[in-house]
């Protein structure tokens, strides 16, 4: 075991330019422009 989690796919789009997501520890980045958002954001 690594003690990280796999990246997940999300179904949230980038705020900034409407990519696909990913989710990693509890952080949603985007895959396009590496926009970051945390998971427990609205």
């Amino acid at each position: 075991m690594t003690g990280h989690e796999p990246l997940q796919a999300t179904p949230e789009s980038c705020d900034l330019c409407g990519h696909t997501m990913i989710e990693w520890n509890c952080e949603l980045i985007c895959q396009n422009c590496g926009y970051r958002r945390d998971c427990s954001d609205p």
